[in-house]
């Protein structure tokens, strides 16, 4: 149990059985006055129990959240909810699954996804799964984005994991995310060459919108857009699971989208 920000605590678990050793999975404890949260990836299990007295010296969980159905687990999430009565909240279309995994009570929520306060809300993230969320959290100023599987960071290039043409009419939803202040993303899982958390830099901040758009563009936005630029956009979606931006099609994303992103490229370059 490692406290990481003033009201942001981390639990590292490693590593994957018949996975590298350099593979970890993370679970997050976000203090709030209106009751804390937490936020895991337990597919593989957890020795959380063990911080359970630290937890309650903290004022305990009042609600668990998982990004996707991989991220559950009977053990983790039942020991939660027996120990602490908070419920698991997660996205309707990852029922099934996440319903064989662990019988904790839950709550389900659909595409309008979750608004607690002012501080933290979640967004369905369609992609290669269902059910699959981001989560946004603001605490002592700072704007922290736990992306689960659906986004991660590399040597200052991002993989996106999105299904624009899924559910459309999440895009304005996507566009709110964009204005969100966001300095730290969190990742749910770390391995070799990938970060333990990034804290956005104006560099970043810049590449992650373009990254967002490209990935996000709509159909109208693609038919407005160059034969060269639509064969990048398409290389790019086809890459479905590396999903790795190039330079080359950050450019032509950014010829794309100068116009309808104008407002995230404002908030991007004055923070």
């Amino acid at each position: 149990m490692e406290r990481i920000f003033p009201k942001l605590y981390r639990f590292t678990h490693e590593p994957y059985p018949g996975v590298t050793k350099e593979c970890y999975h993370y679970f997050y404890l976000l203090l709030r006055k209106q009751g804390n949260l937490f936020i895991g990836h337990c597919q593989y299990g957890s020795n959380v129990e063990k911080f359970f007295d630290e937890i309650d010296e903290l004022g305990g969980i009042s609600d668990q959240f998982v990004a996707h159905y991989f991220d559950a687990h009977k053990k983790v999430n039942d020991a939660l909810y027996v120990h602490f009565g908070c419920k698991l909240h997660y996205h309707e279309e990852a029922r099934k699954i996440l319903r064989s995994k662990t019988k904790c009570p839950e709550i389900e929520f659909g595409d309008d996804g979750v608004r607690l306060g002012q501080d933290f809300r979640v967004f369905p993230f369609p992609g290669s799964r269902p059910g699959r969320t981001i989560l946004w959290w603001q605490s002592g100023g700072k704007g922290f984005l736990f992306t689960g599987h659906s986004i991660r960071s590399s040597e200052q290039e991002w993989q996106v994991d999105y299904s624009p043409y899924a559910k459309p009419h999440l895009r304005p939803q996507i566009d709110e995310l964009s204005k969100l202040r966001i300095d730290y993303t969190m990742p749910t899982r770390s391995s070799d060459g990938y970060e333990q958390f990034h804290e956005l830099t104006k560099e970043t901040k810049r590449s992650f919108a373009e990254t967002i758009a490209i990935r996000t563009m709509t159909r109208a936005e693609f038919v407005r857009a160059t034969e060269e630029d639509r064969n990048v956009v398409r290389g790019e979606r086809c890459a479905v699971n590396k999903n790795r931006v190039t330079q080359k099609a950050v450019e032509a994303e950014a010829r794309l989208i100068r116009d309808c992103w104008k407002a995230v490229w404002v908030q991007t370059n004055h923070r």
